[in-house]
This record gives structure tokens, sequence and C-alpha cells, in this order.
């Protein structure tokens, strides 16, 4: 997500390879690492490539491609009504063999939203996923089902991969060199990270922002994975420069 450094230039990238549709792969990419910055509404960043999508006729490949990057943008966001929507959009259309992972990944969402969580096939799927280079996408795939799942040890294993995944991002995120610059916490992971700076417990912590500790223990990872650290120590590390970056005025 160090990809595009403003909203404006996300979406020009966006109405430029919506133009040229054989880019719609480099597109979702974008897109999906314009999202998780915070920098970009899904429309915005796919609607010139589905407007120009629907001039074609709809045809079913596109489409697929479409909703394919529709639901890995919404899993790179923090509001699950959007991840069910783009799965059941996907798992409406004839997506071709060769794309079974995006199938798999949609049925498993559907079926967590309706409370039959298989924690074993998440996890398959996440891990699929992640070696298919969106480690990211997996981590919140494994996210949600532990919110959602009432079992308590399933919720700790997928909340492990969870951490799994996002250690593997970060890992990939200090490779390549992060512009913190482009990095956005939510106003609830901002809170969260306050919190956390300040030392309380994740039990504490959701006592305080009234969600549970499982929510609070899924903020921390994914804000984990936003700044690119690895140990508490980097996590403290990276919350503080976050918070004093987010306090200076712009110009």
């Amino acid at each position: 997500d160090a990809l595009v450094p403003s909203a404006a230039d996300a979406i020009r990238v966006a109405e430029a390879a919506g133009r040229h549709l054989y880019d719609l792969g480099i597109l979702t990419d974008i897109a999906a690492a314009a999202a998780g910055a915070g920098i970009g509404s899904a429309d915005e960043l796919l609607g010139p490539a589905e407007r120009a999508v629907a001039r074609l006729g709809d045809p079913t490949p596109l489409r697929s491609d479409l909703a394919w990057a529709r639901l890995r943008v919404a899993l790179c966001c923090d509001d699950p009504a959007p991840v069910v929507a783009a799965a059941r959009t996907l798992l409406a259309l004839d997506t071709p063999a060769a794309h079974r992972l995006r199938r798999d990944v949609a049925a498993a969402i559907v079926e967590v939203d309706r409370g039959r969580i298989d924690a074993a096939e998440v996890e398959r799927v996440s891990r699929e996923l992640a070696d298919a280079g969106a480690p990211h996408e997996a981590a919140r795939l494994c996210g949600v089902a532990a919110v959602r799942t009432d079992s308590e040890a399933d919720a700790r294993r997928l909340l492990k991969h969870s951490r799994l995944f996002r250690t593997q991002r970060a890992r990939l995120k200090r490779a390549e060199g992060v512009d913190r610059d482009v990095v956005r916490l939510s106003e609830q992971e901002t809170r969260v990270a306050q919190l956390v700076l300040e030392g309380r417990t994740h039990r504490e912590i959701g006592a305080g922002l009234f969600i549970s500790a499982k929510t609070v223990e899924h903020h921390v990872a994914h804000i984990r994975t936003k700044l690119g650290a690895g140990s508490r120590a980097e996590l403290l590390a990276a919350i503080r420069e976050y918070l004093s970056t987010a306090d200076r005025p712009t110009a």
C-alpha cells in the first residue's frame, strides 16, 4: 500500500487502467493497496473499469475479474457488509475453472456470514490466498471468521493464523520499504492504538470501547499489519511514530 500516495493519484491510475482492460490484474492490486491504506473508495477505484466493461456488453470473464477485484478491495477495509455482498456477487457468476480459489474464498465468506464456520476450511483457503500473493486479504478472512465464531478454540486458532499472515505481509513491507505517509488507521483503530500505547490490556481496551477483547485483538493485529510492525516493541514504536505524524498539521 505504498504504491499510491494520494486518493487523486489512485483514482487517476484507476481511470487510466479502465481504458486498458488488460491491466485489470494490476488495477486490482492497486485498488486493494489503496483501500487498505484508506485511500479512495471501491467505486472511485473500480468504477472506470466497470463502466468500460459495461460498454463492451458485460462479458462474463471480465465481470468475474471485476467481482474478484471488488471482493479483494472489500477485504482490505473494515466493514464486513461489502465483503459479503461482493462474495455473493462473485458466486452468482460463472467463474472460470482456472480461478477456483476465487470461488473458494467467496464461498468461505458466505458460509461465515451464515454462521456455518469451518475453521479448517477457512485456514486452507486463507493459506492459498496468502500463497497467491494476498496475505493481507488472507489475514482479514481469518479475522472475520474469528470474530463470528462461537467457539473460543476456533477463534484463537483463526486469530493465530491471521497474525501469521499479517507477519508475512509485514515482512514483505519491511523488505520493500514502506512510505508511512500513506498509512491510514481507521478511527476505531486509532483509539485502540492510543490505548495500547498507554499499556492497557485487551480486556481493558474492550471495556473502555464497549467491544469484546477478541475484537480488540483483531484490531491490534490489523494495526500491526498496517504499520509493518513485527514484535511488540516494534508495534509500540510504530504507533508512537504514527500518532505523532498524524498530529502534525498538513501543508
